[in-house]
C-alpha cells in the first residue's frame, strides 16, 4: 500500500515514514499543503496521514482539496493533529478525514489506525472489482438481448431502437434514411423439403453473409421476423441503393444451397424491397418500413429473386 505522509514538521515527518515503512508499506513524503495534493495526483496513495496545523495551507484545506479531485477510488484521510477539541475532530471529518489522531501518538497507535485504514481499502477495492464486473456482466446482457439467438445478427428489438434512433436524427440533419426488406424465396417449401434443423442453417448462413457484406459499420442488418431480414442505410445515396441490393441478391445466390422445391431458382435466393426517405419533422418511420414491405411485395409478385425499389411516394408501389 502507498501512504502519503504530510507533515511540516520534519522530525515528525521521519519518525511516521519510519512507522509505516516497518509495516511493509511504500511512503510518499510531504512538508506542505500544496505538494501533497500535486502528490496525490501524481503518485495517487491508498491511504494519507495529514497534519493539521501546517503554514501555507492547513490540512483541512489540503483534504478539502483531495476529495473535489476526480479520483475513481476513495482514499482514507487520518489527521494528525495537537488539536484535541471536540471542534477540531467534528471539522476534520467534515472536511473530508476518515479518522482523527491527536498528537502526541505512539507508534502502536498509528500502525493500529493504518492497519484498520488498509482493511477498509482493501474491501473498497473489492466492492470496485465486483462492482466491475457486474458492469461487464450487465453490458453482455444488454448486447445479448439485442441479438437474435439463432442468427446472432440484430434482432427486431434492436431495429426498432436504431430505425427510430436514426429516423431522428435524419430529421435534424435532413438527410436521408433508407430500408432494405429481404425475403428469403418459397422459405417453407425449403423447410417441408430438407427439415427446420437445416432451414435454421439456411437462416443463420444468410443472415452471416448479409452482416458480413454491409457497406459501413452504420448499416445495420437485423432479423425482422421469420425468414425476413432488414437492413438500414443512414444517408445513403439513393441511386446506390439498387446496386447495393443486386449485389446482396447475387451473393445470397453464389451460396449455392440447394432449394429443390423452389419454382423460383435451385438454389435459395432472396426478393428484396427497397425504400428511401429524407423524413420530415411530423411524421414516422413506419411509412418508410411501409413503402419498403410494399416494394417487397412487388418484387415476389413479380417472381421473386429481384429488387424493387420504392422512394419517397409510397404511393408509387400498390399490391393489386
Amino acid at each position: 500500500m502507498k501512504v502519503l505522509i504530510v507533515d511540516d514538521s520534519r522530525m515528525y515527518l521521519s519518525m511516521l515514514d519510519a512507522y509505516i515503512q516497518d509495516m511493509g508499506h511504500q511512503t510518499i513524503l510531504a512538508n506542505s499543503g500544496k505538494e501533497a495534493i500535486a502528490l496525490y495526483q501524481s503518485d495517487e496513495p491508498d491511504l494519507i496521514l495529514l497534519d493539521v496545523t501546517m503554514p501555507d495551507m492547513d490540512g483541512y484545506e489540503v483534504a478539502q482539496h483531495i476529495r473535489d479531485c476526480p479520483r475513481r477510488v476513495w482514499v482514507p484521510i487520518i489527521f494528525l493533529s495537537a488539536l484535541v477539541e471536540d471542534k477540531d475532530i467534528l471539522r476534520g471529518i467534515e472536511a473530508g478525514g476518515d479518522d482523527y489522531i491527536t498528537k502526541p501518538a505512539s507508534q502502536v497507535m498509528i500502525q493500529a489506525k493504518v492497519q484498520a485504514m488498509q482493511r477498509i481499502a482493501k474491501m473498497s477495492q473489492k466492492l470496485i472489482k465486483t462492482s466491475a464486473k457486474l458492469q461487464k456482466a450487465n453490458q453482455k446482457l444488454q448486447s445479448l438481448s439485442l441479438l437474435d439467438g439463432l442468427t446472432q445478427i440484430a434482432n427486431r428489438r434492436c431495429f426498432d431502437t436504431t430505425l427510430h434512433q436514426e429516423w431522428s436524427r435524419a430529421v435534424r440533419n435532413q438527410t436521408s434514411l433508407s430500408l432494405m426488406l429481404i425475403d428469403i424465396d418459397h422459405f417453407k417449401l425449403y423447410n417441408d423439403c430438407y427439415g427446420h434443423q437445416q432451414g435454421d442453417a439456411c437462416l443463420i448462413e444468410v443472415a452471416q453473409t448479409l452482416k458480413k457484406h454491409r457497406k459501413r459499420p452504420s448499416d445495420l442488418v437485423a432479423r425482422y421476423g421469420g425468414e425476413e431480414f432488414v437492413v438500414i442505410f443512414p444517408d445513403c445515396k439513393a441511386e446506390a441503393l439498387q446496386g447495393i441490393a443486386q449485389q446482396l441478391c447475387n451473393t445470397i445466390q453464389d451460396l449455392n444451397i440447394p432449394h429443390a422445391d423452389s419454382p423460383t431458382h435451385a438454389c435459395i435466393s432472396i426478393s428484396i424491397g427497397v425504400s428511401n426517405q429524407t423524413p420530415q419533422r411530423g411524421s414516422n418511420q413506419e411509412q418508410l418500413i411501409k413503402a419498403a414491405d410494399l416494394a417487397l411485395y412487388k418484387a415476389k409478385r413479380e417472381g421473386r429473386n429481384r429488387v424493387c425499389y420504392n422512394d419517397e411516394n409510397i404511393e408509387n408501389v400498390t399490391p393489386s
